[in-house]
């Protein structure tokens, strides 16, 4: 309360989300669901009015036991993830912090049962909530899929219009190791 009254800054020490479950859907049209939260949110910090929030500082947030479905209409995909586990070191809307993030999950692709493990050690720039100038770097990035491990480090910007820069580190693929995921013609 004392940063609050005399900092004009809003802290919170630790936020914890136990068992939450986030919908992320892309429209037919190629609209996201957040696309608008995030466009109202970037307008709310730049609209002029008579009581303005203070800048929030999170020492700590971390999603425990989440689950994220992701259903895209434009590729006909969805997606069930469970097991989702999210950490952020000293989050701050105006500039990058330490982020965390790692799932397991079994899920079918292609009419294929598929296990996979992702983890991911980076930085998030949430931009002031300008999703143009918003950013994500991985540092490490891991995914474990069909018995085949892919790392890849990297940077995603501009959530409007994204750009991407990556590196990967590819385990050696032959045929079989790719039938277990994709339909694959003899001799490959």
């Amino acid at each position: 309360l004392r940063a609050l009254l005399y900092e004009r800054q809003l802290r919170i020490t630790e936020l914890v989300l136990e068992n939450p479950l986030i919908s992320v859907v892309r429209l037919a049209d190629g609209r996201w669901n957040i696309q608008d939260l995030l466009r109202r949110a970037a307008a709310a910090a730049q609209a002029p009015r008579p009581f303005v929030l203070p800048p929030l500082d999170v020492e700590k947030i971390s999603i425990r036991s989440g689950r994220l479905r992701l259903r895209d209409d434009v590729l006909r995909l969805q997606l069930r993830v469970d097991g989702f586990a999210f950490r952020a070191t000293n989050m701050n809307a105006d500039r990058p912090f330490e982020v965390g993030l790692s799932f397991r999950n079994e899920s079918r692709f292609a009419g294929r049962l598929l296990n996979s493990e992702v983890d991911l050690d980076g930085m998030l720039a949430l931009a002031g909530f300008e999703p143009e100038r918003m950013s994500l770097t991985a540092r490490k990035l891991r995914l474990e899929l069909a018995g085949k491990t892919i790392e890849a480090s990297g940077t995603l910007r501009n959530l409007v219009s994204p750009a991407l820069d990556v590196s990967l580190r590819l385990p050696e693929l032959d045929s079989k190791s790719l039938a277990r995921v994709f339909s694959v013609p003899d001799g490959i």
